[in-house]
């Protein structure tokens, strides 16, 4: 049988491990926490991105949009600041019918560089799928807004899009009031549009993609 004195040293004992071992954890957690910061950053060779950029390229070029998505998702873990390579998991993902994960991908583009164009053809084209033709139409005036060529196919897309809302708002003319039977059976037709996102032509291995 223990004696007091015993019993008291041995708890004294226990308390003195279970300080101990709540410094231990105090002192652990404030080492992970700040090790990001006392680390040196470690640099990728443009050339490691280079490499996974154009394989993710290929891989869309290909239709291979499953294989294009893992892609730039393992360039986007060696270096998430590429607005360019989040645009084009964008519409990776949206090939796929993952249109929520897209636009998540476009709007990480936007945060990165709020004058990336594509990014919003991207979402106008989302909100299109989804039937949110309000949003797309907002999506769809900021990308021709922010577009460098006027004249590029994809402005032309949201231009016809954006005509053929329009129209589908405007009440529908009744003869009379000035209108003849011609004008109200004229249907002028939008420009067709062409089947596809392919937004990319990399012109060499280094250059980003979809420079709007």
């Amino acid at each position: 049988m223990r004696t007091r004195p015993q019993q008291l040293k041995k708890q004294f004992f226990m308390v003195g491990l279970l300080l101990v071992a709540v410094l231990a954890g105090g002192w652990m957690i404030n080492v992970l926490m700040n090790q990001p910061l006392n680390q040196a950053k470690v640099e990728v060779p443009q050339q490691t991105i280079d490499q996974h950029f154009n394989q993710a390229v290929s891989y869309m070029l290909e239709k291979q949009y499953q294989l294009a998505s893992i892609e730039w998702q393992q360039l986007l873990v060696l270096n998430n600041q590429i607005p360019e390579a989040h645009v084009n998991l964008g519409f990776s993902q949206y090939e796929l019918g993952l249109y929520q994960s897209a636009m998540d991908s476009f709007n990480q583009a936007m945060e990165i560089n709020p004058y990336q164009a594509n990014a919003y053809y991207g979402l106008g084209i989302c909100f299109e799928k989804l039937g949110d033709i309000p949003a797309a139409t907002g999506a769809f005036r900021s990308f021709i807004h922010l577009a460098k060529k006027q004249d590029d196919p994809f402005v032309r897309k949201a231009r016809s899009a954006l005509w053929e809302w329009e129209e589908e708002l405007k009440p529908p003319l009744t003869e009379g009031e000035g209108v003849s039977t011609e004008n109200v059976q004229k249907n002028i037709q939008p420009e067709p549009v062409e089947q596809g996102i392919n937004q990319f032509t990399p012109q060499k291995p280094s250059e980003l993609l979809l420079d709007q």
